[in-house]
């Protein structure tokens, strides 16, 4: 049979229903886990990674620390999900400052790979730099 696709929504960040986040400066936001995102918003001088863990899959994203909100995708299924955020400390040496699982249901199981979760902007490549015409 053929299923409609869910409606889209744009995921975001709802700072009124986000939670503080302790040792560090920022918060969660775990009101759309059904919907299939998770966001937060963090204010940290380190380099900052985001880890979403299910079973034995295991997502890690870079996470800016300027406060900008960043929405990630729940895109594992329903099921136990862990949510970790690491500060750089040398190098490529991370340690965990944060850690939270949540049991999810997905309302519609395509809702995030439909919706636009995790958005890079990026910014073009100057000719100059792009090695052409030297």
């Amino acid at each position: 049979p053929v299923r409609e696709r869910p409606a889209c929504r744009v995921s975001a960040f709802h700072p009124e229903a986000a939670e503080p986040l302790e040792g560090v400066q920022g918060s969660v936001d775990l009101s759309a886990l059904a919907q299939g995102s998770v966001a937060l918003s963090v204010t940290e001088e380190s380099r900052l990674k985001f880890r979403v863990i299910k079973g034995e899959e295991t997502y890690t994203y870079d996470l800016s620390g300027d406060g900008t909100p960043a929405v990630f995708p729940l895109n594992m299924g329903d099921g136990s999900y862990t949510f970790e955020l690491l500060r750089c400390v040398s190098g490529t040496q991370y340690a965990r400052v944060w850690t939270h699982t949540r049991e999810v249901t997905l309302e519609d199981e395509f809702s995030p790979c439909c919706c636009p979760v995790r958005w890079s902007v990026t910014t073009p490549i100057p000719p100059a730099w792009s090695g052409r015409g030297r």
